[in-house]
C-alpha cells in the first residue's frame, strides 16, 4: 500500500473554486512571505541546471522516499518525513525539521521515534501540534509539541490496526485528530486533540465500511470529513468514498460512493468546500460537486493514463497540481485545463503548499524535496462547481 485536478477544462469554464478568496486572503501571493528570501543560487551549481527554473530550495534529505511534508503556519518551518529503509530491521523512517525562511533551507533538528516506516504528517492549524504516522512493523502516531524554540516529543498511541496510517487530518477547528481506525466498527479513529499533545483522549470511531484508508481530509470549515477506502489489493471496496458530517457530538456517515477497484491515492478539497478532487493510483483524476452532504460526480476521469501519487490546491485555492509516479507535475487552471508541467528526475512521493505566498513542496522517492516559487497568476478557478 502507498499513500500516496480540477481537469476543469474548455465547457467547464464556469465551474469555480473560491470565488473571491484571493481577494479576502490577507495572505495573497503578491505579499512578502517568510519564504521569500530563498534564493535559487544557494543550490549546488552540480544539480541547479536539472531542476526546473521555478525551484528556489533544494532540500537535501537521506536518499529514502519523502513520504509526508508539512508547512507550519507561519511558512518558516518545513517538516520532511523520510520512509525508512525497505528491509526489516533497516534504519527506521525520521523527520527532518528545516528553517525554510533564509536564502538556503537549513536543517534544525531531526525527530526519532518511530520503529519502522513513517508514512504521513499533519500539523494541526495552530501550528501547536505536529503528528507523523507509521507503517508497516510501526503503526503508531507520535504527537510532537510545536509551541517551544525546538520541537520536543509528546504523546505516542498506538492503537491495534490492520492498516497503515497512510493518512492524517487535523480538524480546522482543533479539537480532533482523524487516523486510520483499528476497530471492526468503522475505519475512522477520533482523537481528542483539544488540550495539547502531551493530553491526547481517545474519541470515537466513525461507522462505516472496516477498511483501510488510502486518503482523508477535513473540509476547510470542518463541517464534512471524507475519505477513501484503499488496502493496494485490488479489493471491490478500494476506492470508495465515504462523507461524515459534523454533529453535535462527533462527526455521522451521510454519503457513500462505491469505489469499483479504483484506488484513490490522494484527494482535497477546494478551498470553499463546496468540490473535491481525487487522484488515482491506477491513473486519472476526477472532481466531485458537495451540497448538503452529498457527493455528485462532475466530470469524467480525466488523464487516465498516468497515475497520481498526490493531488493538492495552493493554500489560495486559485490552482491545483497533480504528482505522477513518473516524476511530472502538472498544474491546472480554468482556462485551458492542463496548463504547465514540471519533470523531476525521481518520482513524485508527496507534496505541500505554503501557507502563504505562491510556494509549492515537491517530495521525491529519492529523499530531495524542492520548493517552486510559481508565477503569480491573474485566473483562478472561479466560483464553486458545487452548485
Amino acid at each position: 500500500m502507498r499513500v500516496v485536478l480540477a481537469f476543469v477544462f474548455l465547457g467547464l469554464v464556469n465551474a469555480a473554486f473560491i470565488g473571491n478568496a484571493i481577494a479576502a486572503d490577507s495572505h495573497g501571493v503578491t505579499k512578502a512571505t517568510a519564504m521569500d528570501a530563498l534564493d535559487r543560487g544557494s543550490i549546488p551549481s552540480r544539480v541547479r541546471e536539472s531542476l526546473p527554473s521555478e525551484a528556489v530550495a533544494l532540500v537535501a534529505g537521506d536518499a529514502r522516499p519523502v513520504t509526508g511534508l508539512a508547512f507550519t503556519p507561519d511558512g518558516r518551518t518545513l517538516f520532511v518525513a523520510n520512509e525508512g529503509g525497505p528491509n526489516k530491521g533497516d534504519a527506521p523512517g525520521i523527520v527532518e525539521v528545516w528553517d525554510v525562511s533564509q536564502s538556503a533551507p537549513q536543517k534544525t533538528a531531526q525527530l526519532d521515534g518511530h520503529r519502522d516506516w513513517i508514512t504521513s504528517l499533519a500539523v494541526s492549524r495552530d501550528g501547536r501540534i505536529l503528528a507523523s504516522g507509521g507503517a508497516r512493523f510501526d503503526q503508531s502516531i507520535h504527537f510532537w509539541d510545536l509551541t517551544g524554540r525546538q520541537p520536543k516529543p509528546a504523546a505516542v498511541i498506538a492503537p491495534f490496526s490492520h492498516w497503515w496510517h497512510l493518512a492524517l487530518a487535523f480538524s480546522p477547528d482543533g479539537k480532533w485528530l482523524a487516523t486510520v481506525s483499528g476497530s471492526d466498527q468503522g475505519p475512522i479513529q477520533l482523537w481528542d486533540v483539544s488540550e495539547g499533545p502531551d493530553h491526547v483522549k481517545q474519541g470515537p470511531v466513525l461507522s462505516g465500511l472496516a477498511w483501510g484508508i488510502s486518503a482523508m481530509a477535513f473540509s476547510p470549515d470542518g463541517r464534512f470529513l471524507v475519505a477513501a477506502l484503499g488496502s493496494g489489493h485490488h479489493h471491490p471496496n478500494d476506492g470508495t468514498l465515504l462523507l461524515w458530517k459534523r454533529g453535535s457530538a462527533d462527526y455521522a456517515l451521510v454519503s457513500k460512493v462505491e469505489g469499483k477497484n479504483q484506488e484513490i491515492s490522494s484527494l482535497v478539497f477546494s478551498r470553499d468546500g463546496t468540490a473535491l478532487v481525487t487522484g488515482y493510483s491506477g491513473g486519472g483524476l476526477r472532481m466531485w460537486g458537495l451540497s448538503d452532504g452529498t457527493l455528485r460526480e462532475k466530470t469524467p476521469p480525466r488523464d487516465p493514463e498516468n497515475p497520481v501519487r498526490v493531488v493538492t490546491f495552493l493554500t489560495d485555492g486559485s490552482r491545483l497540481f497533480s504528482g505522477r509516479r513518473d516524476g511530472t507535475v502538472d498544474e491546472w487552471d480554468a482556462k485551458v485545463g492542463k496548463s504547465r508541467h514540471w519533470k523531476f528526475e525521481a518520482g513524485v512521493s508527496s507534496m505541500a503548499p505554503a501557507p502563504h505566498g505562491p510556494y509549492l513542496a515537491v517530495g521525491l522517492n529519492d529523499g530531495r524535496s524542492v520548493i517552486l516559487r510559481l508565477q503569480s497568476g491573474n485566473d483562478t478557478l472561479g466560483e464553486s462547481i458545487g452548485k
